[in-house]
């Protein structure tokens, strides 16, 4: 069983450009999923176990926060790893719910180069080239 990331954005050429920034990191792109939004997130990783979430805070039906609620709620998937996609419009907010176990950011717009250090900080079994 290999590495898996889930990339939850519900802009679809931000989803894109995450996907691309994992690709040119090292992560083939068999190895990531993708979501539009939280609760279709949260029934994904309900079915299919991921090593990593990336996601970003404002999204429709389950919005970041109450996907890491959610997660955090649950005993199988209380321990995966999220990361959150932030902006400076929205770093405070990002701030207020790190409590809920967030184990790192991406500031937009992020390089290549800060993904791979998100991945080898968290998952140093991914492979991201250095």
């Amino acid at each position: 069983m290999g590495l898996k990331i889930l990339v939850v954005e519900p802009n679809i050429v931000a989803r894109a450009y995450c996907v691309r920034a994992l690709q040119l990191a090292g992560i083939d792109r068999s190895a990531i999923r993708e979501a539009s939004q939280g609760r279709e997130a949260l029934v994904m990783v309900r079915e299919e176990r991921v090593d990593l979430i990336i996601t970003a805070l404002a999204m429709p039906e389950l919005d970041g926060p109450e996907l890491l609620v959610a997660l955090r709620g649950e005993s199988q998937l209380a321990n995966i790893p999220v990361v959150l996609l932030t902006s400076e419009r929205n770093a405070r907010r990002a701030a207020a719910i790190a409590q809920h176990g967030v184990r790192g950011g991406l500031e937009r717009p992020f390089r290549p180069e800060a993904v791979r250090a998100v991945l080898n900080d968290l998952l140093p079994q991914s492979g991201a080239t250095t």
